[in-house]
Parts: C-alpha cells; sequence; structure tokens
C-alpha cells in the first residue's frame, strides 16, 4: 500500500522528462534574461537548488541589473516557490515519495539476491 501511494505521490509531484522519467517538481522551471550588452542570465532550479550563470559565450561577467534581479526575485518567489514547489509541500512530498521508491527498490533486490544464492547449488569439496 505505501508503495502505491507513493508511486501517486511522485507521479503527482513530479515532472515528466522527454524520457516520460520523472523529474523533481521544480526541474521544468527556469529563467533566461537578456542583458542589454548581449549577455544573459539564466537560473535553472534542481529541485531544492540553483544555477545561476551569468555571462557571454565566453566571459562572464558579475553585474546583473536592477531590473534582471526583480526578474529573478519575482521568478524566485512566484514561480519556484509558490507555484513550483507550493511553499516547500510539493517538493517534501516528492522526496517522500523518492525514498520510498528507492527502500521498495533495494529490498527487491536483497530479496532476489537472497533467493538467487539459496536455489544455486552449492559446492562440496
Amino acid at each position: 500500500m505505501r508503495e502505491w501511494v507513493a508511486k501517486r505521490v511522485a507521479r503527482w509531484a513530479g515532472t515528466s522528462a522527454e524520457g516520460g522519467s520523472l523529474r523533481a517538481p521544480t526541474a521544468n522551471l527556469g529563467i533566461r534574461i537578456q542583458e542589454k550588452d548581449g549577455s544573459e542570465v539564466v537560473l535553472l532550479p534542481h529541485g531544492d537548488s540553483f544555477d545561476l550563470i551569468s555571462g557571454k559565450a565566453e566571459y562572464y561577467v558579475v553585474h546583473i541589473s536592477p531590473k534582471a534581479m526583480m526578474k529573478l526575485a519575482w521568478f524566485t518567489i512566484w514561480t519556484w516557490w509558490i507555484k513550483g514547489t507550493w511553499f516547500g509541500f510539493k517538493l517534501d512530498a516528492w522526496n517522500w515519495a523518492m525514498s520510498v521508491a528507492i527502500e521498495e527498490t533495494m529490498y527487491r533486490r536483497l530479496r532476489a539476491d537472497e533467493q538467487r544464492k539459496a536455489a544455486s547449488p552449492r559446492r562440496v569439496r
């Protein structure tokens, strides 16, 4: 029963990737902001963390304009925290469902190994 509930929670909380696999709730969110000088600011969430990439193809810049920072703040608060994680609830549900899935997989593998060992004939010398 627990595994059945965990699969439903993972399907509900996660997002579908290209191959049909499930990813963390905010994995399909992201924002790309084009600066006036041609550089870009990119914010990519990965569940409970972010990658912030700023710069041009070969040169990284450290200045982010106030307008870009406001867009980043809006994205972080509204799109990621409120809509993407439902104030963290959706992310907590996802983490719980993944821990159940890992636990069940490990249990099945251990049980299969034990059955394989029990079924294999023992050599007597």
